[in-house]
């Protein structure tokens, strides 16, 4: 029902209908005993160019019946360094800035899992969890310490997280009052920024540290486009096409398109 679709921006969810990670990267990265599924494909990513390692993406693939995260040089120079593995799914790493060889990499690790029956006939299923933080050092492909919990209760989003141009803050989405807000954290810590109500944020690179975001108006199935400061402040309507759906510009989380 939560059909998955190419997003705009920087990450995506993608099957990859008949590719394994090997095919989707440079290389025999991820190898048979990671990821054994044939039919295993890249479902989230994010890049980044590091000042002592170079650029390095971080992904979610399929294996086996679950998702985990992996980081890799997009050289090829180097073997996937696998930051899951367990049974639950991990889904929309974002790398939050390194130091020396040290990258920190955040993802979303599913929690709870619920149905929501608005109707009965179409049971749509949403999911929450917890933002876990994680440091890899690139230079020894090794993890530094164990993950760390850094928000609980986000909703389950194509673009779950996203993070600023200086690697300061992320954005994410939590339910609040039945509806999904937009929330923004430092990662110094301090308290939540709620923007209100939407779904996929995706944080502008280009300089104008702007938030863009869907909104569904009430009782409309088509979304709206916004983009607002992260305090906030400044949010305008982006204009789009008036044949633009909800599968072209993201999904929004199955609870919301009930």
């Amino acid at each position: 029902v939560c059909a998955s679709d190419l997003n705009v921006g920087g990450m995506h969810w993608s099957p990859l209908s008949g590719y394994s990670p090997t095919q989707v990267t440079n290389g025999d990265m991820f190898g048979t005993s990671d990821c054994a599924s044939a039919a295993s494909g890249v479902l989230f990513f994010d890049t980044a160019h590091t000042k002592d390692m170079g650029n390095i993406a971080v992904m979610a693939a399929g294996c086996t019946s679950n998702t985990d995260i992996f980081l890799v040089k997009m050289d090829g120079s180097m073997d996937s360094i696998r930051i899951t593995d367990d049974a639950k799914n991990e889904y929309s790493p974002v790398i939050g800035g390194s130091v020396g060889t040290d990258v920190d990499v955040y993802y979303v690790v599913n929690t709870t899992e619920g149905v929501n029956f608005s109707t009965p006939s179409i049971p749509l299923f949403f999911y929450t969890g917890n933002v876990m933080r994680q440091v890899v050092d690139l230079a020894t492909k090794s993890l530094v310490g164990p993950p760390t919990v850094f928000a609980k209760g986000v909703v389950d989003d194509t673009r779950a997280l996203s993070v600023n141009e200086n690697y300061t803050k992320i954005a994410f989405v939590k339910e609040v009052g039945g509806k999904n807000h937009i929330m923004v954290k430092s990662f110094s810590g301090g308290a939540v920024t709620d923007l209100g109500p939407g779904d996929n944020p995706y944080w502008d690179l280009g300089g104008s540290g702007l938030i863009l975001y869907m909104r569904q108006p009430q009782g409309i199935r088509t979304y709206a486009l916004y983009a607002v400061k992260d305090d906030g402040t400044g949010r305008v309507s982006v204009p789009t096409p008036s044949n633009l759906t909800t599968w072209e510009i993201g999904r929004a989380s199955c609870r919301d398109r009930v």
